[in-house]
């Protein structure tokens, strides 16, 4: 068990070494060379604007980048709307980093997260991903959460509706009551319907701006392994780890919902040039959690369905 455990902690020292070495790199090729920052933003706060004015949201492009993202967020983006592009470009980066340190600190999932390349292309483009983090970082990781947190876990629900499965999975059911008493509350004004009817061709829009995306999307053959693994890691980090693994044309930066999950591996493949690397780190999380005997299964089976002896 001593050998296991120091093989163990072996690889995930060496994924942080990595992670931290790659993630130099690619924050200087970011400032040096990339003309994406704020591009997320950007779109968002052009699309809400359309929106308010009456407009296709989903009409909007920036430098060959449509708004494809559900009606949701566009209410993250209203109180935005009346900002000129060039604040909010660097408004939101600024909300992201600071959400993504405080996502790091109430998890404890360790400070050389912020050098990861999810962390770093969500902040630098200016996505909602790092800010939905930081909302949803406010509910405990288990256990009944206060109706502040709630609110704040619905809020990151409502910013990056991908959040909606972590609530889902761990029983945050207060949070996921007001998400769907805002959803009701602003059908009425939200494109709900335009939305629906544009799905198939966003869909097959965003596969191709993303060639597939770093999920089991691009290698299909990788879904069962990634699916055993998720269960084998266990309902409480599973969860974080499902929406990167498995969410259709998954981005770098959606890699940021792993967080809690505390994962080196998992940072460390979101890092490598292997397609799917999304999927990739999360059968590695396994990988390295089976070495430490810290699979648990059975988390996701009802407390009274599971053998005598599992917690």
């Amino acid at each position: 068990m001593t050998r296991r455990l120091f093989v163990a902690r072996a690889i995930n020292q060496l994924s942080i070494a990595w992670v931290l070495i790659f993630g130099a790199i690619f924050l200087v090729t970011l400032v040096t060379s990339s003309s994406a920052f704020g591009i997320d933003a950007r779109i968002y706060v052009e699309a809400t604007r359309t929106w308010l004015a009456g407009g296709d949201p989903w009409s909007i492009q920036d430098t060959g980048v449509r708004f494809g993202a559900p009606p949701t967020s566009l209410l993250a983006f209203a109180p935005l709307a009346w900002l000129p592009n060039a604040a909010v470009e660097r408004l939101v980066p600024i909300l992201g980093a600071a959400a993504l340190g405080f996502a790091i600190a109430r998890t404890k999932a360790g400070w050389w997260w912020l050098l990861s390349v999810p962390a770093l292309e969500g902040v630098w483009v200016g996505s909602l991903d790092p800010v939905a983090i930081g909302l949803v970082a406010a509910l405990p990781l288990s256990g009944r959460a206060s109706l502040p947190a709630s609110v704040l876990g619905a809020a990151g629900a409502i910013a990056r509706i991908f959040a909606v499965v972590p609530l889902f999975v761990l029983g945050h059911r207060r949070a996921l009551a007001i998400l769907l008493g805002v959803v009701v509350l602003s059908a009425p004004f939200l494109p709900w319907g335009l939305f629906v009817s544009r799905l198939p061709e966003l869909g097959r829009l965003f596969a191709d701006e993303t060639d597939g995306g770093k999920g089991v999307s691009r290698v299909p053959w990788l879904i069962v392994p990634t699916v055993v693994a998720l269960i084998a890691i266990g309902r409480r980090d599973g969860a974080w780890l499902a929406v990167p693994a498995l969410w259709p044309s998954s981005q770098l930066h959606y890699g940021i919902l792993a967080l809690p999950a505390a994962s080196p591996i998992f940072a460390a493949f979101a890092a490598s040039p292997l397609e799917a690397p999304l999927a990739l780190g999360a059968i590695g999380v396994a990988v390295v959690r089976a070495i430490e005997g810290r699979l648990d299964p059975w988390s996701w089976v009802p407390s009274r369905w599971r053998p005598q002896g599992e917690p």
